[in-house]
């Protein structure tokens, strides 16, 4: 599977607030929060946010990187979120 990052839209901030997970990975869920949510609609504005897509323009997941202060350093922090339903099935490894 070939897979390429693009500038977030609208339509794939929809699709994430619909993703949600089963059992002890359900934290994750993306409509659980009012937080989550502002955060998401407001993220296609971000210049470090983007959505993943397949060689189809499917929208599989989605990034963002953060910029973290640990012991006086500033860290670069990669945040991966794969569909759910794509979840399980090995392509965390690829």
């Amino acid at each position: 599977m070939e897979l390429t990052i693009r500038r977030r839209t609208e339509e794939d901030i929809k699709k994430f607030i619909t993703w949600t997970y089963d059992g002890i990975y359900s934290f994750y869920d993306n409509n659980s929060q009012a937080e989550k949510i502002k955060g998401l609609k407001e993220s296609v504005h971000l210049e470090r946010a983007f959505s993943v897509v397949d060689e189809k323009e499917n929208l599989i997941g989605n990034c963002e990187f953060y910029d973290v202060e640990e012991d006086g350093k500033d860290i670069l922090v990669l945040g991966v979120q794969m569909k759910p339903s794509m979840t399980g099935k090995g392509y965390g490894s690829l």
